[in-house]
């Protein structure tokens, strides 16, 4: 009998003949070889302004704020992992490997936190904690990365480790192991890949914002970028400042992407993991997490609604506020439109194609390692020239551009394990039967890639609603996003209008994080039903 992708491919060969043609798939896979190429033009232009006398003086003069920078840097780095991941690794074992109760309720809710901007959740931890106490310090600034980056890493942990092959757990217990030589042996070393990009996704995060150590006056390496842009009005001295970090980042993304390229391809007769039972401690740990989440999540909001006043301040915010909701709403909109559009013929080619692949690998890595400051520098010298280039630099236009840039990558890991896991048989199926590469995409792989492409959406569009280091660099006259003016609202000492203005940025995300949080819940639960 037939599979249904099996009977998709005949369908496909039954289409009538006008409908075999290229369509959209060849102008959205045109449109991302432009988007690409106008990367690799920006980061050239970078790099080649970089190759200056006067600035590699001005920037190795000083030694002694080198070693301040990383100093601070380090604290900063060093305070966000040795409290970060430890938390997330014990709320993802509990969280996704074991019984515990209302788990499913509780996963959805770390969906909702991880959606929210980063300066909204630094709002609120600054709110309760105070920024005076915290001022100048470089391990409350990793703290306050920590928690506000804990639940996005706690899901990527938890993602890495449901992707253990359950057989071989259950095989280390029944040897004797008992179940913390389980996660040691098995678990943790299956789920290594996932487990180091979270811990990367996490110093990345946190190494490349200059919000909170901005607000908190910290002088870090991702703060430096942006000062040395204010003070020389050039890209030469940013570009070499960020240099070091990038080509670390690189060389460990580069890495990092053989383990995903596998780890992505799967195997087909997986068993469904190990679920480690916690006895008679299953309810007392489940009233304290819950007990935790609310006292993290109630504390903040409590916080930032008595700064607000309450809800006739609230509305009157609203009202004000209206132009920079609007404006992000629609730019992030765009943007993540555009990338999941672009996105499935994008991952197509780096899971199917080997040369294209290559290449558009070597891009990921490119842009994934390239601070955010630096990007949005990079955009100012590309664009701020008269003409068309600057027509689309004062038009809000520049905004989806720049979220496009930047999380587009993103976008295209979300859909590479779909594209990867389209079976070769299927393909092989339809080119026999006469099917054209033209009808191969659009009636074959893009249906089983536009899942994929819906998350990716929602993905690109919560990443987009918090970016804030590039969005200040390039934020156009009259289009300011909800992310700068908060940032203008903060450093005015306007505490009572930042508040509510993170709490109605919150909102806006509420919509797309719950559409999330049930996609991915739903494809869990039929990820776990497909398996023996």
């Amino acid at each position: 009998m037939c599979s249904p992708q099996m009977l998709e491919a005949r369908r496909v060969v039954a289409a009538p003949a006008e409908s075999r043609r290229l369509g959209p798939s060849l102008l959205w896979s045109l449109l991302g070889v432009c988007v690409v190429a106008a990367s690799v033009v920006l980061v050239g232009q970078l790099f080649w302004g970089a190759v200056d006398g006067q600035a590699w003086t001005a920037v190795s003069g000083d030694l002694d704020r080198w070693s301040t920078l990383a100093g601070h840097t380090g604290s900063a780095l060093t305070a966000a992992v040795g409290l970060g991941m430890p938390l997330a690794l014990a709320l993802a074992i509990l969280l996704f490997r074991t019984d515990l109760p209302g788990r499913r309720g509780l996963i959805f809710v770390l969906v909702l936190a991880a959606a929210l901007p980063v300066h909204v959740v630094s709002a609120a931890v600054l709110a309760v904690l105070g920024a005076e106490v915290l001022e100048g310090s470089a391990l409350a600034l990793g703290a306050v990365h920590a928690l506000a980056h804990l639940p996005l890493v706690t899901l990527v942990c938890g993602l890495a480790l449901s992707a253990v092959d359950g057989d071989l757990e259950r095989s280390a217990a029944t040897d004797g192991a008992g179940p913390l030589g389980v996660l040691w042996r098995i678990t943790f070393r299956g789920a290594l890949g996932g487990l180091v990009a979270a811990l990367l996704l996490l110093v990345l995060l946190t190494s490349t914002d200059y919000s909170v150590s901005d607000v908190l006056l910290v002088r870090t390496f991702a703060e430096e970028v942006y000062t040395l842009f204010a003070l020389h009005g050039r890209a030469a001295e940013p570009t070499l400042v960020a240099l070091p970090m990038m080509a670390l980042f690189g060389v460990v993304l580069r890495f990092l992407r053989r383990r995903f390229v596998s780890a992505a391809a799967g195997q087909p007769g997986r068993a469904a993991p190990h679920v480690f039972a916690l006895g008679r401690s299953r309810a007392p740990v489940a009233l304290s997490l819950w007990a935790l989440v609310l006292s993290f999540a109630g504390l903040p909001i409590g916080r930032l609604w008595a700064l607000v006043g309450g809800f006739p301040e609230l509305l009157a915010s609203l009202r004000m506020f209206t132009p920079e909701l609007l404006t992000s709403v629609a730019t992030c909109t765009a943007a993540a439109a555009l990338a999941a559009l672009l996105a499935p013929s994008l991952a197509w080619s780096l899971a199917r194609r080997p040369m294209a692949g290559r290449l558009i690998a070597l891009w990921m890595v490119i842009m994934l390692s390239l601070p955010a400051p630096l990007l949005g520098i990079g955009l100012v010298e590309l664009l701020n020239r008269p003409g068309p280039s600057g027509a689309l630099y004062d038009s809000p236009a520049v905004l989806v551009l720049t979220y496009l840039l930047r999380f587009l990558p993103v976008a295209v890991l979300l859909v590479y394990p779909a594209a990867r896991a389209v079976p070769d048989e299927l393909l092989h199926a339809a080119r026999a039967d006469g099917c054209d590469n033209g009808q191969l995409q659009s009636r074959l792989v893009s249906p089983l890639l536009r899942p994929a492409a819906v998350i990716a959406f929602l993905v690109t569009w919560l990443l987009a609603m918090g970016e804030l280091p590039a969005t200040l660099l390039v934020t156009p006259p009259g289009y300011t996003t909800a992310g700068a003016r908060f940032f203008t609202l903060v450093h005015y000492g306007l505490a009572g209008e930042a508040a509510a203005l993170s709490l109605l940025s919150a909102l806006c995300t509420l919509v797309p994080a719950a559409l999330l949080a049930g996609l991915l819940l739903g494809r869990r639960r039929d990820f776990r039903s497909s398996l023996p």
